[in-house]
């Protein structure tokens, strides 16, 4: 059953602020609520939340205009928030299959002023080929070690062209 007012908003950078949803999706109409889930151990962002608005059509056309927006570096993945028979408890929309060559990448930063972000990365590997999206996975400062490591993935398309910039980015690096 869909949730009328709720729309599920997926492929959150882990960085990005309930004040970052609000100010893209605020144009649509009034929101009631902005939920970023978190990781109930650790609090980190799971990438994925949900907007309540007011009213049916604001959830909707919010809906169909923001689906691969660019927010925070990442292209949001909208859909209908499904709600489970006998429970209070959201479903997750199946996402739909992105097809890509990925480079799985872990950094160790010594640069604390200047941290690795998910468009730093971007930067970075666009050097190569058509960067489609990046993510960073875990990221964590060590202020008295004074360094910044971690883990994400670059994607290129899945197609000649991106496998051979994955390579290619892979080899250089």
């Amino acid at each position: 059953m869909f949730e009328k007012c709720s729309i599920f908003v997926g492929n959150l950078a882990i960085f990005c602020t309930q004040k970052d949803i609000e100010e893209l999706f605020m144009p649509f109409g009034h929101i009631v609520s902005i939920s970023i889930k978190c990781d109930e151990e650790t609090s980190k962002n799971l990438s994925y939340g949900f907007i309540k608005f007011s009213n049916e059509t604001s959830a909707l056309l919010a809906m169909k205009a923001l689906n691969g927006t660019i927010l925070c570096g990442r292209p949001l993945r909208i859909g209908k928030a499904l709600k489970e028979k006998c429970k209070d408890k959201f479903l997750i929309p199946k996402p739909t299959v992105l097809e890509t060559s990925s480079i799985h990448v872990t950094y160790i930063s010594y640069q604390i002023n200047k941290l690795v972000t998910e468009e730093s990365l971007r930067a970075i590997f666009s050097l190569f080929g058509d960067v489609l999206d990046t993510s960073i996975k875990k990221s964590t400062v060590d202020e008295i070690g004074g360094c910044q490591s971690g883990y994400g993935f670059v994607h290129y398309a899945n197609s000649l062209a991106g496998i051979e910039s994955a390579f290619k980015a892979a080899r250089s690096l």
